[in-house]
């Protein structure tokens, strides 16, 4: 019974929490979106990551894949560093994209590779990434045709 008590009184206070900062830094829609009582987690989401920590983006709207940094050059801890300075807990990784958007979907015919360093970190529960080119994209970004 206390469990559920806790539980309710955390649900409680993130939904307080959430208010307060959609009042203090949300867009116009995603104030109308909470006084309207319409669901908004994505929106929330992605304009608290837009805001605390620019530049980042949700590694599961990313292509590719994390692998062990090797043999890193200066350029690369130049970037970890910057990364460090919103994401004091990001670490290093090698992205590699080999993506071919026909064997996914089917209708757009995307096809792109990049392989680099970026900085992965964890932003309210979920992986973020830091340095990967903003034109890699996933599938999921491009409008469908047809």
């Amino acid at each position: 019974m206390s469990e559920q008590i806790n539980q309710d009184q955390a649900k409680a206070q993130e939904t307080q929490e959430r208010a307060a900062w959609i009042e203090a830094h949300g867009s116009r829609r995603l104030r109308r979106l909470l006084a309207e009582g319409i669901e908004h987690t994505s929106v929330y989401r992605a304009e608290r990551l837009a805001v605390e920590r620019p530049g980042w983006r949700w590694q599961h709207r990313t292509p590719g894949f994390a692998a062990e940094p090797r043999n890193c050059p200066e350029e690369a801890f130049s970037l970890l560093d910057e990364a460090r300075l919103t994401e004091p807990q990001a670490r290093l990784v090698w992205w590699v994209v080999e993506h071919s958007c026909s064997d996914e979907c089917g209708w757009c015919g995307l096809v792109y590779v990049w392989r680099g360093y970026a900085a992965q970190a964890q932003y309210m529960g979920r992986e973020i990434l830091y340095g990967v080119p903003a034109d890699v994209r996933s599938y999921r970004d491009y409008p469908k045709q047809g």
